[in-house]
């Protein structure tokens, strides 16, 4: 019974330390790292303005808007296309720039579709600003429930030669038609069209300079 006794003595005692030295260790903290990254975000404005390329026009259907900055023209951002502050949606054809991929920095994001109203165009249902061709002359896109389009084939001038009766044709294998001269073969008249138009006005011009700098006294002749 003696060695029993002991036994649970010492059982009891090496267990009363073990506790008190639990008690004693601090409690492990969790490591946490500051996101410095979210604080680099990318200048994509810069003041004052720069625009390294004048732009004028755009792809058929695409807007050509003033960037987020406020600084240059540029061509508007299409649906499924990367968008930030500075390069902007397509707002025309209802698009706004979604950030909810790029958290939590909210930097960058994807071109998307605004909740908006459909068309309905020869029995075919488009989105709000889906973009469609009616026919090879003509690029449109729905917004809002109307429908917006422009001309692919350009208003060109009939053509500067011997020719008085042009008109345009069409031609086999393409869209758009061309002009030709519909003049019967014979001979050339001795000016071609808009020639007559353009010189009568060119020398009156000449004319008048002429007479403003004569002065009595001074000799006829134009400097």
């Amino acid at each position: 019974m003696s060695w029993l006794l002991l036994w649970i003595l010492t059982a009891g005692g090496i267990q009363q330390a073990f506790s008190q030295n639990s008690t004693a260790m601090p409690p492990a903290t969790a490591v946490t790292s500051t996101p410095t990254d979210l604080y680099n975000r990318t200048q994509y404005c810069k003041w004052p303005c720069e625009c390294p390329v004048a732009i004028t026009s755009c792809p058929p259907g695409v807007s050509l808007i003033m960037d987020g900055c406020g600084c240059c023209k540029t061509c508007a951002r299409q649906v499924g296309e990367v968008c930030n502050e500075a390069d902007t949606c397509d707002y025309h054809k209802g698009l706004y720039c979604d950030y909810s991929s790029d958290k939590p920095r909210y930097e960058k994001g994807l071109c998307a579709y605004m909740v908006g109203t459909g068309c309905e165009h020869d029995g075919v249902i488009y989105r709000n600003g889906q973009s469609f061709k009616p026919s090879c002359k003509y690029q449109c896109v729905c917004v809002n429930g109307a429908i917006g389009c422009v001309g692919l084939c350009t208003e060109s001038k009939p053509p500067r030669v011997w020719c008085q009766t042009p008109r345009r044709v069409k031609i086999r294998g393409q869209c758009c038609e061309q002009w030709i001269c519909d003049e019967p073969k014979r001979g050339r008249k001795t000016a071609p069209r808009h020639a007559v138009e353009g010189r009568t006005p060119i020398l009156l011009c000449v004319f008048k300079v002429y007479l403003t700098n004569i002065s009595p006294g001074s000799p006829s002749s134009i400097v």
